[in-house]
């Protein structure tokens, strides 16, 4: 049976995509219509945000039957949500701020990874936290 904390950060994985999706496109957003403006995004980042679950999930059982420390797993699964991040936002970038613009292949990558570190590691420091205090709730 997996453990009550992992539920935990299961559902936090969808509020974290939200959060570091919303502050990273949040300049494109106001670019865009209102009729598909933040409350759309918001839609297709928690949408995203629920499949991150079915990766981080298979993760866990697979490092769980390993008999891996779950320290490993948390910066194995932080790598895999920040790469899914990044892309998440370059392709939700693309969507509402360079389909109605010329940019190159390149300069898509480049402002798409500008505009997504700073909020990917904000969400990374939240699951860590997030992590560290479930952890050490749990042990008590």
């Amino acid at each position: 049976m997996l453990e009550k904390k992992y539920i935990w950060i299961w559902l936090v994985i969808p509020l974290l995509t939200l959060l570091q999706g919303t502050i990273a496109l949040w300049d494109q957003l106001d670019n865009v219509s209102s009729s598909s403006g933040l409350g759309f995004a918001a839609f297709d980042l928690l949408i995203l945000g629920m499949m991150l679950v079915v990766p981080v999930f298979i993760l866990s059982i697979v490092f769980r039957f390993l008999k891996v420390r779950s320290s490993v797993w948390k910066y194995v699964a932080l790598v895999l949500l920040i790469v899914s991040w990044l892309l998440i936002n370059i392709e939700l970038f693309v969507d509402y701020e360079a389909a109605w613009s010329t940019y190159s292949n390149e300069e898509l990558w480049f402002v798409g990874i500008s505009i997504s570190i700073l909020p990917a590691m904000l969400a990374s420091t939240l699951w860590l936290l997030l992590f560290y205090f479930i952890e050490k709730s749990w042990k008590t």
